[in-house]
C-alpha cells in the first residue's frame, strides 16, 4: 500500500474491531492507541436458588451457583449472612 486516506477525525475517540479481527467496529470507551484493546469484563451469570421455605425454630444454607465467561478465567467468591428475627404475634 502506498497511501492511506482518512475522513474527518475526533480528539479521543477509539474505534477498532472487537475482538480482533472481527466484522464489526465499535467506538470504544477508552483510546488505545498503539495496542490492543482489553477485553470487558462482563459480570458472572448467578443461577437463582428458587425460593426458599423456613420453619420457625430452623436455620438454612444453601449455594449459589454461578459462572463467568472472561478469559482468563476468574475465580468467583461470594458470602452473606443476614440474620432475620421474626416475632410471631398472637
Amino acid at each position: 500500500m502506498n497511501y492511506a486516506t482518512f475522513g474527518r477525525q475526533v480528539s479521543d475517540i477509539s474505534q477498532g474491531r472487537y475482538p480482533n479481527g472481527a466484522a464489526n467496529i465499535y467506538t470504544l470507551p477508552v483510546a488505545t492507541p498503539g495496542t490492543n484493546y482489553p477485553a470487558p469484563n462482563t459480570p458472572p451469570v448467578v443461577v437463582s436458588p428458587g425460593d426458599q421455605t423456613l420453619y420457625l425454630g430452623q436455620t438454612r444454607s444453601f449455594a449459589v451457583q454461578a459462572s463467568d465467561a472472561d478469559l482468563p478465567a476468574q475465580s468467583l467468591a461470594y458470602s452473606q449472612q443476614r440474620y432475620y428475627r421474626v416475632q410471631v404475634v398472637e
